[in-house]
C-alpha cells in the first residue's frame, strides 16, 4: 500500500496500530529487558498473587473470575460477529435499492455505532470511483497574456498530466481540491479564489484579473475502451470585483 498507493501518513498509521497486537512473545524477544516495565503494577500484582493467600476459596474465586471473564470476552466476540454479519447484509441491501428492509435491530445498532464497527464501504463498494480527472485553471493578467493559474504559469493545456497525483502538493491539498469539486462544497470556491489572487497578485507585478476554476473530469472504463472527458467550470473570479 505505501508503495503503490498515493495515501498520506495512512499507511504508516495503520503499520504502527497494529503493532499493538502483536502477540507477547514477540516483544520478549525483541525487548526482552524491557517488557516487565511496560506492564502495569496492578497485573504484576495479580500476576503474583501478592494480595492474596493461595488458598482453596482464593483459587476458587480466581476461577469464578477467570469464567466470568472468559463467557463476557466470548459474548462480546458473537454479539460483534453477528453485528458485522447483519450491518454488512444491511449495507449491500442500500446500495441495491432496498432501503425499507432494516436487518439490525436498533439495540444491536447502538452497540455497533458505540464500537465502531459500524463501518462504511463507499470507498470499495458496490463499485469503485467510476471517474477522476485534473485542473486547469486559465487566467487573463493586467496585460491580457492567458496562463494556467493551477501550475503557476505557461500555457493552459487541457491534456492529462502523466502523473495526475503529481499536481498537488500534498495530500492535504489533494484532499481539499477533490471536495472542491462536489455540489455540497460549492460555497468554498469564493475562498479558493480569493486565495489564488491573494497568493499570485502578491509574489507578480502583473497581476491575475479573472480566472476559471475548471476540471477536466474523466470516466473511468474498461481497458482498451475510450475514455469520454468532460470540461466542467466549477467557479468564475474576478480578483477585483
Amino acid at each position: 500500500m505505501f508503495f503503490t498507493m498515493h495515501l498520506g501518513p495512512f499507511p504508516l498509521i495503520v503499520v504502527v496500530v497494529l503493532a499493538l497486537f502483536l502477540p507477547p512473545v514477540v516483544w520478549e524477544r525483541l525487548l526482552p529487558d524491557q517488557v516487565e516495565g511496560w506492564t502495569p503494577r496492578f497485573a504484576r500484582l495479580a500476576a503474583s498473587d501478592w494480595y492474596l493467600t493461595v488458598s482453596l476459596e482464593n483459587e476458587r474465586l480466581l476461577a469464578r473470575l477467570r469464567r466470568g471473564v472468559r463467557y463476557g470476552m466470548l459474548t462480546v466476540a458473537v454479539v460483534s460477529v453477528v453485528f458485522v454479519g447483519l450491518w454488512n447484509i444491511q449495507t449491500t441491501a442500500s446500495t441495491t435499492g432496498d432501503t425499507d428492509q432494516e436487518f439490525v435491530p436498533e439495540p444491536l445498532a447502538d452497540y455497533g455505532r458505540a464500537t465502531m464497527l459500524a463501518q462504511h464501504w463507499n470507498m470499495f463498494a458496490p463499485t469503485p470511483v467510476r471517474a477522476d480527472g485534473w485542473y486547469v485553471i486559465p487566467a487573463t493578467l493586467a496585460n491580457g497574456t492567458v496562463i494556467d493559474l493551477y501550475r503557476g504559469g505557461g500555457t493552459p493545456s487541457y491534456s492529462k498530466p502523466e502523473d495526475v497525483a503529481a499536481t498537488y502538493q500534498n495530500q492535504r491539498w489533494r484532499k481539499y481540491l477533490q471536495n472542491l469539486r462536489q455540489q455540497s462544497y460549492t460555497d468554498h470556491r469564493l475562498y479558493y479564489g480569493r486565495y489564488l489572487c491573494r497568493e499570485y497578485n502578491r509574489n507578480h507585478d502583473v497581476t491575475v484579473q479573472t480566472f476559471n476554476i475548471e476540471y477536466v473530469k474523466e470516466q473511468t472504463t474498461l481497458a482498451g475502451r475510450e475514455r469520454p472527458v468532460e470540461n466542467v467550470t466549477l467557479w468564475e473570479h474576478d480578483c477585483f470585483a
